[in-house]
């Protein structure tokens, strides 16, 4: 964590963990309903500037690319990629 945690915005911002779609459900808009619900609270919140977060999959780079974030980081862990990514209010 202290390795992904470097990579992280000096500026307040809300950090998502974990987000999730059964694969049954993938594909129809439900991640992206969720990625709004989270623009509009970082949008209500006066003093967060934005979102940080890690993939560990390079296919979602694409996916939060298309959301307004962009790459801050890429690293290992253990062998594992890592993905900082970042959004920035008034983007």
């Amino acid at each position: 964590m202290r390795i992904t945690r470097s990579a992280a915005p000096s500026w307040k911002h809300h950090y998502l963990i974990m987000i999730g779609v059964k694969p049954e459900a993938q594909g129809k808009g439900v991640g992206k309903a969720l990625m709004q619900h989270l623009f509009q609270t970082i949008k209500d919140d006066h003093e967060s500037q934005g979102i940080a977060l890690d993939t560990e999959k390079e296919e979602n780079v694409g996916l939060y690319r298309k959301l307004g974030f962009t790459l801050r980081e890429q690293t290992k862990i253990d062998d594992v990629p890592v993905y900082c990514m970042v959004y920035q209010k008034n983007h």
